[in-house]
């Protein structure tokens, strides 16, 4: 990585369509400084297309690392040759749909077309157009309009101009960035990584528990013979939350968070909110104490936190509020095995909605309070592990942001021959 030494703040600029950059940079359109491909799909009649060793990239398959080294659909060689066939380090940005994924291409491979692809020319390095295209999403977004399915197409795609330093300058900025985010990818594989081994203790320590030998049949499928099987209704109060009359601003600004299902994230426990409620607010809602579980049922279903101090929430919430026998805790991991049955009481409706008398009456299995509290505190200690790692994640990411606004500017230079 370069040396911090070896960076400079640039103080002479000009203006272009670009914006401000340093008066020995250019400012040249993707068609310039590549070819521009748009993907496009074998016929799927033809089964000899699919099924071979060459990856065919979907916006799907383009998520949080830089590189695509698998994708859920494979082509053969008659494949390719009827597709458009992209090299190494090409550059994918998806254009329909969902705009402005941005990956690189770790291998030969073709893409649909939801995907236009900038193979640079020698004089370009194709890592610096990808982390300079990660600061076009907006351009992007705002060439593809308010349509039903939003598109960017080819030809607007094409004329998007970037800024471009001189060759040696585009490879020691993107050895920067590229440092960043290998940090980066690092993280999300220790997350995934976690994630995979927390699935794997619920799923036994939810279905086995803890030093049991002896099961038995429930309509929850089979638990130990020691463990009991409750509705949500019995083991606490259910409470649908409301919204306080958004008329009324006394209601609003206060200290109390509000608590919506765009605030119920990665983390257990809510912390903070967009919206937050004053003591009259929450006079007029319903208050929920400390560790309450949180549970969406209107549109979003499933997801899933607890309260980290009291709290309200909107009407897209039920809430269990445990009794003493029932730890909040164990209910939160058990009530996260259950995503799939609160959309099934969902049902396929336009907005999907699981009634609080259904929610009421799901049912989960429940050990001596004893041992839900032992098995909360093993898969705790996993989600411990997980929140530090999308916070490191979230640190690296805005160290690359704020390296991008100046390296990608040329607010500060970086010394070539070094």
């Amino acid at each position: 990585m370069a040396q911090i030494d070896s960076l400079r703040t640039e103080e002479k600029f000009k203006k272009t369509e670009v914006g401000e950059i340093p008066v020995d940079w250019g400012a040249m359109r993707l068609s310039e400084i590549g070819e521009i491909i748009t993907g496009s799909t074998p016929s799927t009649k033809n089964r000899d297309y699919y099924n071979g060793k060459y990856m065919f990239v979907t916006p799907f398959d383009m998520g949080d690392f830089k590189y695509v080294t698998k994708t859920a659909i494979m082509l053969s060689e008659a494949g390719m040759s009827v597709s458009k066939s992209l090299p190494r380090n090409t550059v994918m940005v998806t254009c329909i749909a969902s705009i402005g994924k941005i990956a690189m291409a770790s291998a030969k491979c073709c893409t649909n077309q939801q995907i236009n692809s900038v193979i640079c020319q020698k004089s370009t390095d194709s890592h610096f157009v990808y982390y300079v295209m990660q600061t076009k999403i907006n351009t992007l977004k705002a060439l593809a309009g308010q349509t039903a399915v939003p598109i960017v197409k080819k030809s607007l795609f094409s004329n998007i101009p970037i800024p471009l330093p001189s060759l040696s300058e585009q490879k020691k900025i993107t050895e920067i960035l590229s440092t960043v985010d290998q940090a980066v990818e690092k993280s999300n594989e220790i997350i995934e990584k976690t994630k995979k081994l927390k699935k794997g203790l619920i799923q036994e320590l939810l279905t086995r528990g803890i030093g049991h030998k002896k099961f038995k049949k429930t309509e929850i499928g089979e638990i130990p013979v020691e463990w009991g099987a409750m509705r949500l209704s019995e083991i606490g109060e259910i409470v649908t939350g409301s919204t306080p009359s958004t008329k009324n601003r006394d209601y609003y600004s206060g200290k109390y968070m509000f608590v919506t299902p765009f605030d119920m994230g990665d983390f257990k426990h809510v912390t903070k909110t967009a919206i937050m409620l004053s003591e009259e607010g929450m006079n007029v809602s319903r208050r929920l104490p400390r560790d309450t579980v949180m549970v969406t049922c209107i549109a979003s279903i499933g997801k899933i936190a607890m309260a980290s101090a009291k709290c309200c929430t909107n009407q897209q919430i039920n809430s269990i509020i445990c009794n003493k026998k029932t730890d909040p805790h164990f209910v939160y991991y058990t009530m996260q095995t259950k995503i799939n049955t609160l959309k099934a009481l969902a049902g396929q409706t336009a907005v999907p909605i699981v009634k609080k008398s259904l929610f009421s009456s799901v049912p989960i299995p429940l050990p001596s309070l004893p041992e839900q509290k032992k098995i909360a505190e093993i898969l705790s200690i996993v989600d411990e592990e997980i929140e530090e790692a999308i916070t490191q994640k979230e640190k690296l990411e805005n160290i690359k942001k704020g390296l991008m606004q100046v390296l990608l500017t040329g607010k500060v230079r970086v010394r070539v021959g070094l």
